[in-house]
């Protein structure tokens, strides 16, 4: 689950996203480019404390990898846009318990 939170004063609004996704050796499995539209289909408006919760996924060439990217984001008080940066954060395949 991605939770994207304003911690702000003003609202805001999700408008796109970008993500670049590598494969556990670091090569770049896919990219998602810089301002696509929303988030599973939505572009949720944020009032200062609110947050926004959804499910993603994706796939590797390799036993986990790693995602990191930011979200482009407009203030509703005077129109300006910003990057929200998202540091890289490892996903790891699930564990076999059998």
């Amino acid at each position: 689950r991605i939770r994207v939170a304003n911690d702000g004063l003003v609202p805001v609004q999700l408008l796109g996203r970008h993500w670049c996704i590598r494969n556990a050796d670091g090569s770049v499995h896919a990219e998602v480019p810089k301002g696509s539209p929303g988030v599973v289909g939505q572009t949720p408006l944020l009032q200062p404390g609110q947050a926004f919760e959804y499910s993603s996924g994706t796939t590797f060439q390799t036993k986990g990898g790693s995602v990191e990217g930011s979200f482009q984001m407009v203030r509703l008080d005077d129109g300006r846009c910003f990057d929200a940066a998202v540091g890289r954060f490892e996903c790891l395949p699930p564990v076999d318990n059998t």
